[in-house]
């Protein structure tokens, strides 16, 4: 943190107090491959200064909207409320057309994460002049997100079909979600990934996800611009729109439009002419396509209050992350129980393990990471002695998927069916792949997305493997 703030010292001596021209643009981080925030955009309206900030995810990134921004001490300094942590820019001009982002980040959603600061570097974009077709399919964007922005109280039902490609394998997955929202920010979205049903709901304070079977809730608090949809901002895509055609889609007149999302992500949506709603969405990446379709669209209607609240005293539920809420806190704590069934249906308990080292890779045969990874977890699994480790890996998909992409490369490390992502919640996992050491006491020792092979060796050592 000292030197972060020392460079911004530096830097912001570089140019005093910079008019809102110096940082004005687009901006592209220089770092490719592992970047925090891929793009900034920076413009004035009316008087203020407004900047618009997409994280990297994968595969598209995060778009955290707009927020309006202040010079403070040389440097243009933004909020962005996500709710469960607020995230501080500031930014300082460089020479060269260059900039300097330092982001600082105050968790609130009480997992114990710790607060953090980095710095990234970015270059200014060269902005293309766009033609009187694609400042057409802007204004109709624009038209879309006005309409959402104004959305009354709305029920939608929708399919969202997801496909995603591994090596010559292909993974499809088909979600129903009932949709109900109410001006401006209060909503409930009910679906069942995996089978078992999950409910969302946003009371205007608080993000309420609630897995009824189970009886478990998580809560954040609510972000300043959460909403159960992205179309509202769609006005504000990076790259240059395009009008395909017009089409009838279940008796419906839309325009179908083209739309550049960055990083090798496009979104091609049917806007209907009369409503300007979205009717059907489709988002590719290489490896992934998300086909969402609107089968029903009532617009104020009224909604029960009931629906868009949530007290889990009232049916005595139970916090899913009172007591390990973020991965960085579940080092030295007990891991949780969860039974799970191998490929060959046979029930593996973690708790039965007790006394051997577990070391858990949570993977996916579409991931290409988790591909790179997994010569290292087999070697692990041949060479360390079968009564000292486990090792096991964690996978989403079907049985027969998993087991095909073993057998084709000729792995012999064991892999659990994890079809409803019990591991998957009760360890927090957020990114592939990940491993997860416990110790023959049972306790979590070691926790890390993407960790190198020898990380994961010394995490062994320490553990008394060899």
């Amino acid at each position: 943190m000292t030197r972060l703030l020392l460079f911004l010292a530096a830097a912001s001596a570089v140019a005093q107090t910079p008019p809102a021209a110096l940082v004005s643009g687009s901006w592209i981080n220089e770092n490719g491959e592992h970047p925090g925030i891929t793009q900034l955009v920076v413009r004035q309206d009316q008087g203020r200064i407004l900047v618009h900030a997409w994280g990297s995810c994968t595969p598209l990134d995060c778009d955290w909207g707009e927020a309006a921004g202040d010079i403070w001490n040389g440097s243009l300094s933004v909020n962005f409320d996500h709710g469960f942590a607020m995230e501080r820019l500031q930014l300082v001009p460089l020479p060269g057309e260059r900039l300097i982002a330092v982001t600082s980040v105050e968790y609130r959603d009480g997992s114990g994460r710790t607060n953090n600061s980095t710095a990234e570097f970015y270059t200014r974009e060269k902005a293309a002049a766009e033609g009187a077709e694609a400042l057409k399919a802007r204004a109709l964007l624009t038209q879309v997100a006005d309409a959402y922005r104004n959305l009354p109280a709305a029920r939608l039902e929708f399919t969202q079909v997801r496909t995603r490609s591994g090596e010559k394998t292909e993974i499809r997955s088909e979600v129903q979600t009932t949709l109900l929202f109410s001006p401006p920010n209060r909503w409930r979205r009910e679906s069942a990934p995996g089978g078992e049903l999950r409910v969302e709901i946003a009371d205007g304070h608080t993000d309420w996800t609630v897995f009824p079977k189970a009886n478990e809730y998580q809560k954040t608090p609510e972000g300043a611009a959460t909403r159960p949809f992205e179309f509202h901002r769609i006005d504000q895509v990076r790259g240059t729109p395009e009008i395909l055609r017009q089409e009838k889609l279940a008796d419906v007149d839309c325009t179908v439009v083209h739309v550049p999302l960055g990083r090798t992500t496009t979104e091609d949506v049917w806007v209907d002419d009369a409503t300007h709603l979205v009717r059907r969405s489709v988002m590719q990446s290489p490896n992934s396509r998300e086909e969402v379709t609107y089968t029903s669209i009532q617009l104020g209607v009224t909604i029960p209050p009931e629906a868009l609240a949530y007290d889990p005293e009232a049916v005595h539920a139970v916090n899913g992350r009172s007591s390990m809420q973020h991965p960085e806190t579940m080092i030295g704590r007990t891991a949780p129980d969860v039974t799970l069934r191998d490929l060959d249906g046979h029930e593996v308990n973690l708790r039965d393990l007790r006394g051997k080292v577990v070391l858990l890779d949570f993977w996916a045969t579409w991931c290409g990471p988790c591909r790179e990874s997994m010569p290292v977890i087999e070697l692990l699994h041949r060479s360390a002695p079968a009564d000292k480790l486990a090792v096991f890996g964690v996978d989403d998909e079907a049985p027969e998927v998993t087991s095909g992409f073993l057998k084709k490369f000729g792995y012999t490390v064991p892999s659990l069916v994890d079809g409803v992502h019990a591991a998957t919640r009760a360890f927090l996992i957020n990114a592939y792949p990940t491993t997860v050491l416990i110790d023959r006491d049972g306790r979590v020792t070691f926790y890390k997305p993407g960790a190198e092979a020898e990380a994961i060796r010394d995490a062994l050592r320490a553990a008394g493997v060899w």
